[in-house]
């Protein structure tokens, strides 16, 4: 059976279109105008259509167009029913008697954005220069923080949409430590200035030479009392923990350096799991 298929817009062109899975229809227009276009299905006894089957009088006098320049717009055979399929974006459309192009199935000025490279560019590194085809406007959204930049010559990162001295932190593990186990030191790139927010969690201090096990609160390290080893653990197998029994704190103590940790992959150093590295491959002995 042969349907045929028309669009309005000069230009459009359509490449393949499939009407539910039940009817294959493949239209190629290339130029306006109408194509034949050959359907599967049609009923040979001229009886009434079954269910899913292509019927050329369903789309008598059917009017599909939508007057939208960015869909292809076609009746289809098995219920009558108009299709308006969006074209690809960027598809060129009649704006207004301008130069457009679609977008989203939706027709836009391509004229609007035509300086978009010189206008809408804020001369800032840490911007995505962009323009809207819908309304011309401009938009400069920040890109993702940390990316580098140039801050006058000199090293920079990318902040919140600003350019700011990546330079200003170089030294910030040795400014910004106040050397408080229960402080979270940051060094803010925006002004240089050091951060040293409290933590919560479990730390360790000095008493007598003896690391004991304590409670970050406020900031500070304040040591656990204890009545059992039980709750002396640091979750570090590199140290000895015990509960005091005279003074009821937790000593946690540096096994010997050597010791096995981690299942044999490593071995303790002052209180610390080192990795260990693999033996050196001997070289290759060459044979006379």
């Amino acid at each position: 059976m042969t349907v045929v298929v028309c669009f309005r817009d000069p230009g459009l062109r359509v490449q393949v279109l499939t009407l539910y899975r039940v009817v294959p229809l493949i239209v190629a227009v290339a130029f306006f105008g109408c194509a034949e276009v050959q359907t599967a299905g049609a009923p040979q006894d001229g009886g009434a259509p079954d269910s899913g089957t292509p019927n050329p009088m369903l789309c008598a006098g059917v009017l599909c167009d939508d007057e939208n320049n960015c869909t292809g717009d076609v009746c289809n055979p098995v219920d009558g029913e108009c299709l308006n399929l969006g074209v690809d974006d960027g598809t060129i459309c009649d704006f207004g008697g301008v130069p457009g192009q679609c977008a989203a199935s939706v027709c836009e000025d391509a004229a609007r954005c035509n300086d978009a490279a010189v206008r809408c560019d804020d001369e800032i590194e840490c911007t995505e220069d962009l323009c809207i085809p819908a309304n011309g406007q401009c938009s400069n959204e920040p890109v993702d923080n940390g990316l580098p930049c140039d801050f006058g010559g000199g090293p920079g990162v990318c902040t919140d949409g600003a350019c700011e001295d990546a330079m200003r932190c170089s030294d910030a593990s040795t400014r910004c430590n106040d050397d408080e186990s229960c402080t979270t030191d940051t060094c803010d790139p925006d002004d240089g200035m050091c951060s040293n927010d409290p933590r919560t969690g479990t730390c360790k201090s000095q008493l007598d030479s003896l690391t004991v096990l304590g409670d970050c609160m406020g900031g500070a390290c304040v040591q656990r009392f204890c009545d059992e080893s039980a709750q002396c653990g640091d979750n570090n197998e590199c140290t000895s923990d015990r509960c005091d029994q005279f003074t009821n704190r937790c000593i946690n103590t540096n096994v010997f350096n050597g010791t096995s940790c981690r299942a044999g992959t490593g071995t303790c150093f002052n209180g610390f799991c080192l990795f260990l590295l693999p033996p050196p491959i001997p070289p290759p002995i060459l044979l006379p």
